[in-house]
Parts: structure tokens; sequence; C-alpha cells
């Protein structure tokens, strides 16, 4: 009967090797070609990458002082004076537009489509339309932060307070290439600021900030943001590269049976 124990426990001892063989084999094989698959994707990642347009975007430090909207059909706004004073809540809907230059720069050879979203427009304060940037290139466009004295308060308020300013003006400049398997290229630039302070012992009176320097927030160089198609056609996009972790080995547990003697 000690023979007969011994072989059970001798073939338990193999069937969970054996078992935890075939479990590693698998684990490895599938982790092979998640690896394999991740390479490829990397490698048409990099094809594409050497062939897009190469599109940087700058954004200037905002023009001070702020603008007013002109009362004119087609005239031009027109800063504020230095010295400009509003009282709340009389003057609380009073307009104040704070605008900063975005350029676009086109460093690459080939041609890039450009489209627009939100308040961006020309220097000449025509609305920003698509535009074709020629290689060596570069386009001048004016993003507008608009709020009246009451928006920019609250700011000031949540500025002091330190609080999150309050969202703020985006916009967006999209760059399409031209080919159907390629990139499409997005940024994304921000203004957000608080332009106004209040006097000290005058309540509900405010004024320009004194300090132009570290009242705004924005990025000089917004980031990219690029999305991979397989074809733009049929809108089938290229998957991200996902490299499988290492295998781990299991420990195998392998219960040893009594036997009694009969």
């Amino acid at each position: 009967m000690i023979t007969g124990a011994i072989g059970t426990i001798g073939s338990a001892v193999f069937v969970g090797w054996q078992a935890f063989e075939t479990r590693r084999s698998t684990a490895t094989s599938r982790q092979s070609l998640s690896t394999a698959q991740a390479v490829a994707v990397d490698g048409a990642r990099a094809r594409i990458d050497a062939q897009a347009p190469q599109i940087q975007i700058f954004m200037d430090y905002p023009q001070w002082p702020p603008y007013a909207p002109s009362t004119a059909p087609r005239g031009q706004p027109q800063p504020w004076p230095i010295g400009q004073e509003w009282h709340v809540p009389r003057d609380a809907d009073h307009k104040m537009i704070m605008s900063a230059e975005v350029r676009v720069k086109n460093l690459g050879s080939r041609l890039a489509h450009l489209t627009f979203e939100g308040p961006l427009h020309f220097p000449s304060n025509k609305p920003a339309t698509p535009q074709l940037l020629l290689p060596d290139s570069e386009l001048v466009l004016v993003l507008d932060a608009a709020g009246t004295v009451d928006t920019w308060a609250a700011a000031w308020h949540a500025r002091e307070n330190g609080e999150p300013l309050p969202e703020g003006t985006e916009a967006r400049v999209i760059c399409t290439d031209d080919r159907d398997t390629g990139v499409v290229d997005t940024w994304r630039p921000r203004l957000a600021a608080w332009p106004i302070q209040p006097v000290p012992d005058r309540d509900g009176l405010w004024r320009l900030t004194t300090e132009q320097t570290g009242r705004v927030e924005y990025q000089a160089q917004p980031p990219r943001e690029r999305v991979y198609w397989l074809s733009q056609r049929d809108r089938v996009p290229l998957p991200p590269p996902v490299y499988a972790e290492p295998a781990r080995p299991r420990r195998v547990s392998i219960r040893r049976r009594s036997s009694r003697r009969q």
C-alpha cells in the first residue's frame, strides 16, 4: 500500500507540473503575439510620423490694456483707458476683451490643411476660416477672451481665494493630413485672466490691474494631440501599441492525499 501511495503522489506531481507548463507555454505564446503586434503598430506610427505635416503653435502674451467692443457696426475694438473705473453693479455688464496672438508655423515640407474652432479670428478681425499653410510659412491668428466686468471680478475673487479660475476661453486649431493613412493633430490654445481689481476702501469700485504681469493664464506652446488613422476616409483609427506585461509564473500547490493502510 505504501508503494501505491507513493505512486499516487508521483502522479499528482506530474499532472500539476504538466498543467503548469501548459499554462506557461500559452501565456508565453500570447505575450509573443501581443509584442509582435505592438512592434508592428509602433513601426506604422513611426512611418506616419515621418511623413506627417510638421506644425508648431505658439501663443504670445496677451495684449494690454484690454479692449472695449466697438459700438459701430464695422468699427474696431478700442483699448480701455488705463485709469478706467467701473461701478458694480451699475457697470457690471460692460464688456472687456483680452486678446492674444496665436502663431501657426509650418516647419515641414508638406502642405498643411488647417481648420479652426472657437473665438479665433485674423488680425483683420475677420473670422478664422480654413486655410492651406505652405511649407516654411506662418499664419497669425488672434484668440479673444471676452467677458463682462462682473465676470472678470469673479475671476479676481477666485484667484484671491486660491480657487481655480473660471474655465476661460479655449479654441481649437486642427491640422489634417492629405493622405488617407495619416494623422489629425489638434491644439487647444486657452486664455484665462483677472484683468481688474477692486479699488481699496471704495465699495463696488473696480479698475484695471496695476500690474499686467502675472494676471493671465495661458500656454506659450500648447501641447499637440495626435490621432493616427489607418483610413481617414473609412474612419478606421490606428490603435495604440499595447505591450503585454511579462507573464508571472503561478505557484502550483499539490495536495497530498492521505492513505490509510487497509
